[in-house]
């Protein structure tokens, strides 16, 4: 079961390699733009997953977890949000800040 889970985790990256680099903003460079993707969905997919988990943890109801339905629109509600942000991020490049020249 490991092994499927790692193989999926790898069809990931390798996606996700081919939407950052059709993707990201002109003046970023692929390997930023595609850490940079990769950090902010990883990071905000655990988050929602986790707050989500602790939310059903709360309400105790196990007959939601085993509908098949209820596992898709967990996947929707944590990495849709992810996906929209993490697109945001490698879509704008950061700002230079030009308060430091000044000095």
């Amino acid at each position: 079961m490991i092994g499927v889970a790692i193989l999926i985790v790898a069809a990931l990256c390798v996606g996700a390699w081919v939407y950052v680099r059709r993707a990201r903003h002109p003046q970023s460079r692929q390997l930023a733009a595609y850490l940079i993707f990769l950090t902010v969905f990883s990071a905000l997919a655990v988050a929602g997953y986790v707050m989500v988990g602790i939310v059903l943890t709360a309400l105790d109801s196990p007959a939601l977890v085993e509908n098949p339905l209820f596992g898709l629109a967990l996947l929707a509600v944590t990495l849709v949000p992810a996906f929209l942000v993490a697109r945001r991020q490698i879509r704008h490049p950061a700002l230079a800040d030009d308060r430091y020249d000044r000095i």
